[in-house]
Order: structure tokens, then sequence, then C-alpha cells
């Protein structure tokens, strides 16, 4: 076994043993029906947050977008975004052997948020884990490289012009994404089973849009073109 190989062992034995122990104390959680909700009625490209964040496909390799969207549901809350070289990352051997040589290419982006109670939870939207902030760092010793605080994200975002409002302009393509993501989804890894809550979703944002009837008018004009 290489050394990368040790370090990579050593780390998620290391990462399974913290996530157990903080599964039993309430430390490592899913995400709630009540941040749900609130993602539900969040929109991006089209899509409710509700569905995006859920989608793993949508999740994988997306964490400084995601990150910043998943903030749109912490705007009355204290929070910040921040980006830091993992160990999950950064310790993996075949980011090693692919990407070793680039300068932080271990880097990731999570959200920190503060709750009513005092406890700094990490939001970690490529995993769907949102965990106590205390184990998240002993489980991914983050090397930080950059802090946005509330401030800072709030003028990004609304540079960026995301305003978490539903633009009519994006459902058009709807009827070709939506699709794609039901299918790839099925099979999701994330480790707590977000396939039948985004099942459920997607459902519920097809019944709002009428996306039944959307299908059927772009039956129609593709028909009527030929």
């Amino acid at each position: 076994m290489t050394n990368t190989e040790e370090k990579w062992q050593e780390y998620q034995e290391r990462f399974e043993k913290l996530f157990i122990e903080g599964l039993k104390k309430g430390l490592v959680l899913p995400y709630d029906e009540e941040l749900i909700s609130k993602l539900r009625n969040i929109y991006y490209g089209g899509l409710p947050l509700s569905i995006s964040l859920l989608s793993e496909q949508l999740c994988s390799g997306n964490c400084y977008e995601m990150a910043l969207l998943m903030t749109l549901a912490f705007s009355d809350d204290h929070f910040r975004l921040v980006d830091a070289d993992i160990d999950g990352i950064t310790l993996n051997p075949e980011k090693v052997r692919n990407y070793g040589s680039i300068p932080h290419y271990g880097n990731h982006c999570f959200v920190e948020r503060l709750d009513d109670d005092g406890v700094v939870w990490v939001y970690d939207t490529s995993s769907g884990f949102v965990i106590e902030r205390e184990l998240y760092y002993q489980m991914e010793n983050p090397v930080v490289t950059c802090i946005n605080d509330k401030s800072s994200v709030l003028d990004f975002r609304e540079t960026l012009g995301i305003d978490g409002k539903l633009n009519e302009d994006d459902l058009d393509m709807l009827p070709l994404i939506l699709p794609n993501i039901e299918s790839s989804d099925q099979n999701q890894s994330f480790v707590f089973d977000y396939a039948n809550v985004l099942g459920l979703e997607i459902e519920m944002f097809k019944d709002f849009i009428g996306y039944d009837e959307m299908c059927d008018q772009l039956e129609n004009e593709v028909k009527s073109f030929f």
C-alpha cells in the first residue's frame, strides 16, 4: 500500500468513526422538512431549490454554485460561505493522481449557519449532510482559503441577479431537464436517502407549473414544425 493509499484509508476510518458518533449524538443530520419547505419556494434556473439541492446529479462537482444557492434559505440567519481544502478531496488517491500538481485541488465550498440555539452547522451540498461545525472540522480537517461573510454573499447574489424568484422564461427547458433528473437520481449515492423526497418534490412542482400541459404544447409545436 502506498503512502497516499494509507492516508486515504486513515481518513476514511476517521470519517466513518466520527460520522457514526455524530449520528448517535444528533450532530449529523439530513435536510429537514423545514429547510426543504423553504427551498420549495426558492427558484434558480426554473427549478425550485428543493429539487436542485436534493439532486445528486446537479450537486456533484458544483459545490461553489450550490452552496451559494443554499444561502437563499438563510437570508434571515447568520451565515457565511467557506472555501477550504478538505481531506475528503485532498487525500483521495484519484484526485491526487489527476490533479495533485494543481494548487488547492482539494478546495471545497460549504455554508456555515448559526441556529437559534447558538449552534453552528455546516451545510455540505455535495454530500447532503448537515453537520455540527466542530465535528465537521474534525472529519474533514479543512484548511480555509476564503471566507465570505453574509454581507459579501448578499452583494454577490445581487450582482449575479440571483433573487430566488421563478423566471417563467426558464420553464421552457423543463420538459427536457426534469426527465433527466428523474432518471439519473433514482440511484443516488447520497448517504441519506433523498430519492423519495426528491420524487415528491418533482411531482409537486409538475402540478404547480402544469407540466403535462406544457409537454403536450411542446409536442404539438414540434409536430406543427415538421
